[in-house]
């Protein structure tokens, strides 16, 4: 068994000026940093928010300096002090005690970051109790009035049709459960983790609403019959889906759109569904897709119509077999 290097050993910091954040503390990692960073060579700097930073200062040998990480004018002045003292910092420690997260989630590198994107702080010590936001950075989005109803597929499936329901603006998720229907037990759990997953990756601020499972008949019967209902039915006439979506009645309280299960709705389903008020029933064309393939080929067949917003948000789901 070998001893742990000296520092007589390579990786020498000779000449080297390091600063170490969040030192405060006699026992935190810090300390012993700043610590082992001074029997390296380097001259160091530790700063915290209490003037007892001196103290660890003088026990380390090292130069302390007080400042509020959370200020970007202490900051700017925390530099300046250092580069004039010891000289420009070659080596950062960030250690201190408070995390910052950007809202909505970044994946980029920390130096890319802009300063906005570092306001919002969690308040406390050692153990943060609450959510401080400093400065917006982004407007709240709003998502457009649309319900993404539906019968639910098996696992990963329901997972990709889930996801790409958020990237393309569902404000809620109502799985119904129809005669055909082959999942009879949905993970609402899951879910929700998806709907999360999959704004973090667009960035969207707001989320969708994930209900609970609900049968076709009770979904019809407690549903605003002034919503818009967009029935993709394959029994439809062959036509242009564009045109069908143009000339549709507009919404006056929202959009429903009505995928159903890979089996078909029974027929005194789909009775029930073309007797319902504001009702557009369209169809995709002659070729039979994957309910999820379809999902998406009609949400790029209303991107393309000249169909405005304000008549009918582009977003489509269709019905398949």
């Amino acid at each position: 068994m070998t001893s742990p290097a000296s520092p007589d050993a390579a990786g020498r910091l000779d000449g080297r000026v390091a600063l170490v954040t969040g030192a405060g503390s006699p026992d935190g990692i810090g300390y012993a940093t700043a610590r082992r960073l001074a029997a390296l060579g380097a001259e160091v700097a530790i700063v915290s928010t209490t003037r007892r930073i001196h103290e660890r200062a003088t026990e380390l040998g090292v130069t302390g300096f007080v400042a509020d990480l959370t200020v970007e004018a202490e900051v700017g002045a925390l530099a300046d002090a250092i580069a004039e003292q010891l000289g420009p910092v070659d080596v950062l420690v960030n250690n201190a005690g408070l995390a910052s997260k950007a809202s909505p989630e970044v994946l980029r590198p920390v130096a890319q970051l802009t300063l906005d994107e570092w306001r919002a702080e969690i308040e406390g010590r050692k153990r943060p109790d609450g959510l401080k936001i400093v400065a917006r950075t982004r407007p709240q989005d709003r998502l457009p009035d649309i319900a993404y109803v539906f019968a639910p597929l098996k696992h990963a499936r329901l997972d990709y049709m889930v996801q790409k329901a958020v990237e393309m603006g569902a404000s809620r998720l109502q799985p119904v459960l129809t005669r055909h229907t082959q999942v009879s037990r949905v993970n609402v759990e899951r879910m929700r983790a998806n709907v999360i997953e999959a704004a973090e990756q667009c960035g969207i601020l707001s989320l969708a609403t994930v209900t609970e499972p609900v049968t076709l008949e009770r979904y019809l019967g407690q549903r605003d019959p002034q919503r818009l209902l967009v029935f993709c039915d394959e029994a439809a006439d062959t036509s242009s889906p564009l045109q069908a979506l143009q000339s549709g009645p507009p919404p006056s309280r929202g959009t429903d759109i009505l995928i159903g299960p890979e089996g078909g709705f029974a027929d005194e389903e789909r009775a029930i569904l073309l007797r319902q008020p504001r009702t557009l029933r369209l169809s995709l064309g002659p070729r039979v897709l994957r309910a999820d393939t379809a999902a998406v080929a009609a949400h790029s067949s209303a991107s393309r119509s000249r169909c405005s917003l304000r008549r009918l948000p582009a977003l489509v789901r269709a019905w398949v077999v």
